[in-house]
């Protein structure tokens, strides 16, 4: 190639000839009247234009990105180099690939915006990308009352009760008990005992401090070695069983429970005080498996004369009646093979926290709550069935009971309803839980507010729920629905992610009336959720006679998506006779019928995981369409992993911050 500084002279001669035969009319035939010269050659070869010098442009440094220009055909990845000629004003852009961030120009280009040359020589760009620094959210929860610090400050807890911090990071925990209460130990990420917890932040991570009252404080151990002739009050002379223990711990006290398999029906009678919380829990980080020995009958069943049914009657409405104030935590719960009761745990009296348990495989639900099992707490645990379950059993059933909270569980192979509220239950609130392939064909929503309780046993009201709160929650795999609501007033559906949903039944978002006393639902919003549901199936379906009036149905701001399906996705809404509408239809029908349009948005939403083996399944893409896409609300103020929303300039769709 002839070059400017060697040959200018040449080709401004051959340049201008060729000139002055354009002028003329062309010459030799040719098909387009002129002649193109580069280099000295002539012809038209399809790349630079004839007559002009030429220079090379080469790229390179694409391994984590792509560069391309708008100009030139360069696209790096595959094509990295460009001939083009003299004067052209060419711009490069970088685009890094996911979980890669563009760090800057090298060579004839600087900064890190897009960058601009002009080709008066030969030129070659580098640029640069960095792998995005991972950040992983650690999480205090308390028991009790403490304080729990980190020796980086980013943990005050107190206030302050979960960080993101950089991957790799090493965080010291230190707890602190107020006055009255002790430091009784660390559960979760690994750590135990009473001294500094440490964690390593290479995936989110959540661990839990309980602060025990020191108004009684007496320990009693149990190991299957013991005796129940033991005193119980040392390592060395435990008690051999749970029941033992039970039967004369008083408020304030705390039993150890060494690792093993202990067969028991185990019910507890003797509560705690509202300053003397009762705890049981794996000894040292120990996990303790308590085997249901009767197979019909809990394997742990918190009970209160003052609390049964026959005393407090069924035209009373809710009652706290004997708050028990006791916690189970870290223990292996393992319920029946057979009967109605056949429970893991059942909760009859108000006030008892579960807290990081694995409980499992009951012939009826696992965890059960009874309509005076006020103010109950859920926190942290595994739960889930197995082949033993019956045709009624749910994962968590709550059945009147007001103020129950369930968050942070991890949830899986539940085949029926997995979380759910009914029966007159009021201001219930789930929230941060991971959901795993729930459901069968013939059952199997996820989270749901309401559905269908004995009329009789509705003393509180006619609505199933009321002022029920979902939000932060993710779910992987369910036949039905991700979300569910039934005649329930006042719920608040908030920044969920779904996958997978709606599998078989219904939609993956689903209003019903199933009422005995035929109660619509009222009031209902349903915002910044992702929606990705299946081909089969809608992602919205609203049944029959859902709502009294449907302009206190609000949905907006979220994001609707489905794989397969014609149109995708679709929407069902039985009380017009609209089965599988499109979007734009469903526009039309919302704007003419609810509190206002649908101003969701149909698109993929780009997951950076789908897979079931994840703590933190469904995270966002850094180029996904539910980045600061949300609608600001008081109802949501962080996110699943206790990130604080917004962390852009808007409320992020789903249970992710990005």
């Amino acid at each position: 190639m002839r070059t400017a500084s060697n040959h200018q002279y040449r080709l401004l001669g051959v340049a201008a000839l060729a000139l002055i035969i354009s002028a003329c009319g062309g010459g030799g035939g040719g098909s387009s009247g002129s002649t193109g010269v580069t280099g000295g050659s002539t012809g038209d070869s399809g790349g630079t234009p004839t007559g002009t010098v030429s220079y090379a442009l080469t790229v390179s440094g694409s391994s984590q990105g792509t560069i391309v220009s708008n100009t030139g055909g360069i696209d790096c990845g595959s094509t990295c180099s460009a001939t083009l000629a003299e004067g052209t004003s060419v711009t490069l852009s970088a685009t890094p690939q996911s979980g890669y961030t563009f760090s800057g120009w090298g060579g004839a280009c600087s900064g890190t915006g897009s960058c601009t040359l002009t080709m008066n020589s030969a030129k070659s760009v580098s640029a640069t990308f960095a792998a995005v620094a991972s950040n992983y959210v650690l999480t205090v929860t308390k028991v009790g009352s403490g304080t729990v610090t980190s020796t980086s400050g980013a943990i005050n807890c107190g206030s302050t009760c979960s960080a993101t911090l950089s991957s790799g990071t090493s965080v010291s925990l230190s707890a602190a008990a107020a006055s009255g209460y002790i430091f009784s130990g660390w559960s979760g990420s690994g750590c135990s005992g009473t001294s500094t917890c440490v964690v390593s932040m290479t995936a989110a991570r959540t661990v839990v401090a309980t602060f025990t009252s020191s108004s009684s404080g007496i320990t009693y151990y149990v190991a299957p070695t013991g005796s129940d002739t033991n005193n119980g009050r040392s390592l060395t002379a435990p008690f051999k069983t749970i029941s033992k223990a039970v039967g004369v711990v008083a408020p304030g006290d705390i039993i150890e429970v060494r690792a093993g398999t202990y067969s028991t029906n185990t019910m507890i009678t003797r509560p705690g005080s509202s300053s003397g919380w009762i705890t049981m829990r794996g000894y040292n980080g120990e996990m303790p498996i308590i085997r249901n020995a009767n197979n019909s009958s809990p394997t742990i069943y918190f009970y209160h004369d003052d609390c049964d049914e026959s005393v407090i009657g069924n035209t009373s409405g809710n009652t706290d009646c004997h708050p028990f104030y006791w916690i189970l935590q870290g223990l292996q719960i393992e319920g029946p093979t057979s009967g109605s009761d056949g429970n893991a745990v059942k909760i009859d009296p108000p006030k008892v926290k579960l807290v990081s348990n694995k409980i499992c495989c009951a012939y009826a639900d696992v965890v059960k709550v009874v309509r005076t099992g006020n103010d109950v707490e859920i926190l942290n645990n595994e739960i889930w069935q197995d082949s033993r379950v019956g045709s009624n059993a749910q994962g968590i059933d709550i059945v009147g009971a007001d103020r129950v909270r369930v968050a942070g569980n991890y949830v899986h192979n539940v085949t029926n309803i997995a979380i759910y509220a009914k029966g007159n239950a009021r201001n219930p609130i789930f929230e941060n839980n991971l959901l795993v392939n729930i459901g069968d064909a013939s059952n199997g929503h996820a989270l749901m507010l309401g559905q269908s309780t004995d009329s009789y046993r509705l003393v509180d009201g006619s609505y199933e729920s009321y002022d029920g709160i979902v939000r932060n929650n993710v779910v992987v795999n369910a036949t039905w629905s991700c979300v569910a609501a039934s005649s329930s007033q006042n719920v608040h559906i908030y920044n969920n992610s779904c996958y997978n949903t709606g599998t078989t039944t219904h939609g993956s978002i689903f209003l019903s009336n199933e009422s005995e006393v035929n109660q619509p639902g009222a009031n209902i919003e349903i915002r910044n959720n992702i929606v990705f549901g299946s081909a089969n199936r809608p992602v919205i379906k609203i049944g029959s006679n859902a709502m009294a009036n449907y302009s206190t149905l609000h949905i907006d701001h979220n994001i609707y998506y489905a794989t397969g399906a014609s149109p995708a996705p679709t929407f069902t809404w039985d009380d017009y006779g609209l089965y599988n509408i499109g979007f734009a239809a469903w526009q039309t029908q919302t704007a003419n019928r609810t509190a206002a349009i649908d101003s969701s948005t149909v698109a993929n939403p780009l997951f950076a995981d789908i897979s079931t083996s994840s703590s933190t399944p469904l995270t966002l893409q850094g180029t996904s369409p539910a980045i600061d896409a949300g609608v600001t609300t008081t109802y949501v103020t962080t996110d699943r992993q206790g990130t604080a929303r917004p962390r852009g300039t808007g409320f992020d769709i789903g249970a992710y911050e990005y």
